[in-house]
């Protein structure tokens, strides 16, 4: 039995990983049109790193790391940038971080917040700035709803 727990458990994890995979490529379509003329581009990363919620962008973290891993910071002959800012679990500096990522850094998309709250502060300005931003651990509807830069890559909360 503890065999069996051990293989499934991998595979939960492989599932995970592949599931990442998934999104990073994703935002990379989401982004390949306004990069075609530059060298270099950065996605940022709006994450929860401390905090009350810090296992939950930390694992993201830990994902986009991995992805990074296995397909390298080059991709379709341009330099990949990744920018972490820790939003500490806070609505407030979610919002900041989401300003300082495409003001300050330049990223042409965000990954996270991982919080529907945190989301729901970032996603005006990145509607404004037209830059999309997606989150794996969203569940509010309205995180996504009448959003043309907002997208999650997990079920709503009706659905779970």
């Amino acid at each position: 039995m503890i065999i069996l727990y051990k293989i499934l458990k991998k595979g939960e994890i492989a599932l995970k990983r592949l599931s990442w995979l998934g999104i990073f490529l994703a935002i990379l379509l989401l982004v390949s049109v306004p990069v075609f003329g530059q060298d270099t581009f950065k996605i940022g990363a709006n994450l929860e790193m401390t905090g009350s919620v810090a296992a939950y962008g930390q694992m993201i973290n830990e994902g986009v790391e991995l992805i990074r891993d296995i397909v390298g910071t080059e991709v379709l002959g341009k330099q990949v940038e990744y920018v972490l800012v820790d939003n500490k679990s806070d609505k407030v500096e979610a919002a900041n971080a989401a300003t300082r990522l495409i003001d300050k850094e330049k990223v042409v998309a965000i990954i996270g917040p991982a919080i529907s709250g945190s989301m729901l502060s970032a996603g005006p300005i990145c509607e404004e700035k037209k830059v999309p931003q997606i989150s794996a651990t969203s569940t509010n509807p309205l995180v996504t709803q009448d959003k043309k830069y907002s997208f999650r890559a997990t079920f709503i909360d009706s659905y779970q």
